[in-house]
């Protein structure tokens, strides 16, 4: 089977997750801060998590503030920093020069 190569969208959650990784976020913020549509990260997190690139952590609702639902963190798992690395390094190659985003 050939290996598939992560979507541009992909490339910037992971960018995005690269940028602090050790810290653990949660969607809204990721997908703010890839300029992604909030709905549009929760498909790229779950392929993550079931290729062990990402573990996630639920807020517990005690934290909540403002009667708001508790928010789901993710976080680059040793794994995921790597594999991540690796990827945002390849699409950066691949289209290096070709306007694509960096």
């Amino acid at each position: 089977m050939r290996k598939r190569r992560p979507s541009g969208q992909t490339i910037q959650v992971l960018g995005v997750l690269l940028a602090r990784p050790d810290e653990a976020q949660y969607g809204l913020e990721i997908s703010k801060a890839a300029r992604l549509l909030p709905g549009s990260i929760y498909t790229i997190t779950a392929r993550l998590m079931e290729l062990g690139w990402l573990d996630d952590e639920w807020e517990d609702q005690s934290d909540a503030r403002d009667g708001r639902p508790a928010r789901r963190y993710y976080k680059l798992t040793p794994k995921g920093r790597d594999a991540a690395a690796q990827a945002v390094a390849e699409f950066q190659a691949a289209f290096a020069g070709k306007g694509a985003l960096t």
